[in-house]
């Protein structure tokens, strides 16, 4: 009987923002590609060494290189509060910090046999995320992207020097490739118990003078 894998504690929380964008995209890749041209790529979150390359055709990679915080409009507004019942039956009130709202960009290669192959591939990958400009439910992977948010994805968006930059920083050998930048949250756990200052009722009568 094989042996019950325990579930990695790093798979579960809301800080996978960055892994469940990066499977979303290529998801959304895979499956695209498979209903075009019925190709079953490969689904990689890291770029292959040049000598593991033959091992993983055809595939589609998917990397994280960069995150930044974007202006958002949201203050610092203490009324972001939540309520959560203690097992009293009480009712405490929290005050939560803002979430962190991010642009996350990826880059985005293919392999395949052929320098032919990839050219094609990429051109679907392309396709395929220029056609799901928005990630919607049922195409999202992993619980921690809002998609009330309407995250958006945006592709093509860096220049050559940028991608040449991107690749020597992964001491790689510049490949025909493509940027994607997703818009996403991420949640703070810290939060402040809020303390209601109950209102003293003063009898007057008991007062000396």
């Amino acid at each position: 009987m094989a042996k019950k894998e325990t579930p990695s504690p790093l798979r579960r929380g809301q800080f996978n923002i960055f892994r469940d964008v990066g499977l979303t995209l290529a998801s959304i890749i895979k499956k695209e590609i498979l209903q075009d041209v019925g190709v079953d790529v490969q689904v990689l979150m890291e770029l292959p060494a040049e000598d593991e390359i033959p091992s993983v055709l055809p595939s589609v990679a998917v990397c994280l290189y960069h995150l930044g915080k974007r202006d958002n409009g949201y203050v610092q507004d203490p009324d972001f509060r939540e309520v959560e019942e203690a097992d009293d039956g009480t009712l405490r009130e929290f005050s939560r910090r803002p979430p962190m709202f991010l642009d996350l960009r990826y880059v985005i290669t293919v392999y395949a046999e052929s320098h032919k192959d990839e050219l094609s591939l990429l051109g679907l990958a392309l396709r395929a995320l220029y056609d799901n400009e928005v990630i919607q439910e049922g195409k999202d992977i992993g619980d921690s992207i809002y998609l009330e948010d309407r995250p958006g994805i945006e592709v093509g968006t860096a220049t050559y020097e940028e991608m040449r930059t991107i690749w020597e920083s992964f001491q790689l050998p510049y490949r025909p490739s493509f940027t994607a930048s997703v818009e996403g949250r991420l949640d703070s756990k810290r939060k402040r118990l809020i303390r209601r200052v109950r209102e003293a009722i003063v009898d007057f009568k008991k007062m000396d003078g």
